[in-house]
């Protein structure tokens, strides 16, 4: 929940959404997460995110995530590996410039 919502926000601050995606020939969806949680995360608990390009590659990216608290403590890390789809056929497509770029200038 946490991590999807702060991927989606990353994507509006870079005035690119989901619906836009899924709107275009291209598509960038999860094969594979991972989440460590350092200690609980309490209901309601303010928390603040912070994404960093892991990895790029021609056709996929992996996203990390940093879970902090008010203090800044990390509270967990996640990882998303995304590919890149073509959305007629759904075979993988090598990432577009507008994606690479914006991953790139994060």
């Amino acid at each position: 929940y946490y991590i999807h919502d702060a991927y989606e926000a990353f994507l509006n601050q870079h005035s690119l959404s989901i619906k836009q995606l899924l709107d275009t020939a291209v598509l960038l969806p999860i094969s594979h997460t991972e989440a460590d949680f350092k200690v609980p995360i309490i209901l309601n608990e303010q928390i603040t995110i912070e994404i960093y390009l892991q990895e790029m590659k021609e056709q996929e990216f992996i996203l990390h995530y940093l879970l902090l608290d008010t203090s800044e403590k990390i509270k967990a890390t996640a990882l998303t590996h995304h590919i890149c789809l073509d959305g007629d056929s759904k075979q993988r497509n090598a990432l577009p410039q507008s994606i690479h770029s914006i991953l790139i200038n994060k």
